[in-house]
């Protein structure tokens, strides 16, 4: 009977392929897909603040909304990983191995690295400035604690 899993060997031999192919990824694949991980991380920190300031404001004691928060704040990283999203941290890990192993190139690397960290950042402000701000949902300006 054979397991589902992977022994570490596996793993690391999966990792290695996968990072072959972000090697070779379209750039405005990677461009994309690195922009949508951004967004997804973004929006679950959004969806942990709201759900967190929610249970403050009704009294709920500040150990639980915590919990809530660091409940809640992985939906981000869930979609990340539903959806396939080019997300840096993740890219750290593969591009790595995959030049220890060569399947990868440090070009290759520095490319998936630069455009992943990059457009993270991008769609982050995204989601930070269409839904946060443009929405209506943050309403003080966190630096002087004034509303906008």
């Amino acid at each position: 009977m054979s397991s589902s899993f992977k022994s570490p060997v596996e793993t690391a031999k999966a990792i290695s392929a996968t990072a072959g192919a972000k090697n070779s990824a379209n750039i405005v694949n990677v461009i994309l897909l690195s922009f949508l991980a951004g967004a997804y991380i973004a929006f679950g920190g959004l969806l942990a603040e709201v759900a967190n300031a929610g249970m403050v404001a009704a009294g709920l004691p500040i150990g639980l909304s915590k919990f809530v928060f660091g409940a809640v704040f992985p939906v981000g990283l869930i979609i990340v990983v539903l959806a396939g999203s080019e997300l840096f941290t993740g890219n750290v890990m593969f591009m790595t191995i995959g030049v220890l192993d060569g399947t990868a190139s440090v070009g290759g690397l520095a490319k998936n690295w630069v455009l992943s960290w990059l457009f993270n950042f991008v769609g982050a402000l995204f989601v930070a400035y269409v839904l946060a701000f443009m929405g209506g949902i943050i309403t003080s300006d966190p630096a002087t604690g004034l509303y906008v």
